[in-house]
């Protein structure tokens, strides 16, 4: 029952959520882990499936997930949350509505002690450093958005929060970033968008390397 009452607040302040785009959807809401459960593959949709006419094939992304796979998540509306997943199975990104039914938040999945997270964190344009300086957890972070015209950059630097169910940054300008344990690999949510030019954005999955290594 304690997924419910935690997807039950997710809710509360999404009631407007249509499109998802995964983890660069925008939100104040906190970041959940959730593993897929239930009977057979769960597919993807660009919109809540109330949303959705016919014509629209039902607003199917072409991607899917199974049972034991796990979710990353900021929004929920309409008994469904807007998911990503790390795996990748049929078409395109995996990413999209999912019914709340087949997942269960797991508490505090993304929690892992100080001495876990340091390390080079990389995605594709995408880096986050951390590492333990006099007892603090320190971050150094950059992104690139390659636009049709010019490329936007992103960062942020700082003293990272070390909390129960991940880690936090925020900065005086307002950049607030929430990353979390993904198994071996790290998950981003950047909820408001201000760590850097338009369409920049250090959301989505990074995988280890070793800090000073190209």
């Amino acid at each position: 029952m304690a997924s419910l009452v935690t997807l039950a607040m997710v809710w509360a302040g999404s009631a407007q959520a249509e499109f998802c785009v995964g983890l660069h959807t925008q939100s104040s809401a906190s970041l959940q882990i959730a593993d897929v459960v239930g009977s057979g593959p769960v597919a993807f949709h660009s919109r809540t499936p109330v949303d959705c006419k016919l014509e629209d094939n039902g607003c199917l992304t072409g991607t899917h997930v199974l049972p034991g796979d796990r979710v990353a998540f900021v929004e929920a509306a309409d008994g469904h949350v807007c998911a990503e997943a790390a795996v990748t199975r049929g078409k395109g990104h995996p990413n999209g509505w999912l019914d709340a039914d087949r997942v269960k938040v797991i508490a505090n999945a993304g929690g892992r002690p100080s001495a876990w997270w340091p390390g080079s964190w990389r995605a594709i344009d995408q880096r986050i450093d951390l590492w333990t300086d006099k007892g603090a957890l320190w971050a150094e972070a950059g992104a690139l958005w390659r636009g049709p015209v010019s490329p936007h950059f992103g960062e942020f630097e700082g003293v990272m929060t070390v909390n129960p169910d991940g880690l936090s940054y925020a900065g005086e300008t307002g950049c607030t970033v929430k990353l979390a344990a993904f198994g071996e690999q790290v998950v981003v949510a950047v909820d408001n968008g201000k760590c850097g030019a338009l369409n920049v954005s250090f959301a989505g999955f990074y995988t280890r390397h070793r800090l000073g290594e190209k």
